[in-house]
């Protein structure tokens, strides 16, 4: 049986699209730019596992298999959510995003924003600064919601609302785990973990790239294998989620200058 994850429109310009452009840009260690670019992508990888949480803990309160919590509205089914806690919970991950924390004070959004090369995560214009750039980044809260399986009993076995929650959060964890691989590769200069500082390189920190980055993929997945020892799709769960985030991270570490 195929595992359904949903993809929309907007799932595929965030998740699905890269970019094939020829590849230009590196930052230098410890360059303004390059320690803006850090605390952004440390950002974008601790708003997914908030989000996350947020997530499962709604659905915990639910009584149904299927999903009855969205992040994009932050809005619940009646049969979940009865303290009415989640829409506040998705705000509080919004609240932590602030993208303008490590820009240099001496420079404008603007410039801020173009020390990194304009990075648009797949849209089709340039933006004006990093405020809007974590606005374009909030576009990732439909986009998560897509990905979550939908016929979570299919793919985990869970048979009731509270267990297809815990399976949920296997799957979510084992996202957040990946997306920590490719932080810790993309910003490294040392050659310890995948070395992709030095390089903008497509596949480098993905399942297929430098050895370092495959063995932290590799942790991961064995992390996950033993937590979802017994579900049916579990093979096809690792298969959709360990290249899922590649290209979006892509359009945001791995990108020529696209300023205009």
């Amino acid at each position: 049986m195929k595992l359904d994850v949903r993809t929309t429109a907007l799932a595929a310009a965030l998740l699905l699209t890269a970019g094939s452009a020829a590849h230009a840009l590196v930052l230098a260690e410890k360059s303004p730019a390059q320690k803006l670019r850090a605390d952004i992508g440390k950002q974008m990888t601790g708003y997914v596992k908030c989000l996350g949480r947020a997530y499962v803990a709604c659905e915990k309160t639910g009584t149904q298999t299927g999903t009855e919590c969205t992040l994009a509205t932050g809005t619940a089914a009646p049969s979940a959510d009865p303290k009415g806690k989640f829409a506040n919970a998705v705000a509080k991950c919004d609240a932590k995003l602030d993208f303008t924390k490590k820009a240099p004070r001496d420079l404008t959004s603007l410039e801020s924003y173009r020390l990194l090369g304009c990075p648009r995560f797949t849209l089709p214009f340039q933006l004006s600064g990093l405020e809007q750039l974590q606005q374009a980044f909030l576009l990732l809260k439909p986009a998560l919601d897509d990905i979550i399986p939908t016929n979570m009993p299919a793919a985990s076995g869970c048979n009731d609302g509270k267990s297809c929650a815990v399976a949920a959060q296997a799957v979510l964890d084992f996202l957040d785990a990946l997306n920590r691989c490719e932080l810790s590769c993309e910003e490294d200069y040392a050659n310890k973990r995948g070395d992709g500082g030095t390089t903008d390189n497509l596949t480098r920190c993905d399942a297929t790239g430098d050895p370092n980055a495959q063995a932290c993929i590799t942790r991961a997945t064995d992390r996950f294998r033993a937590k979802a020892s017994f579900w049916p799709q579990r093979d096809a769960v690792i298969a959709t989620f360990t290249p899922l985030l590649d290209p979006f991270f892509d359009s945001f570490w791995n990108i020529p200058d696209q300023c205009l």
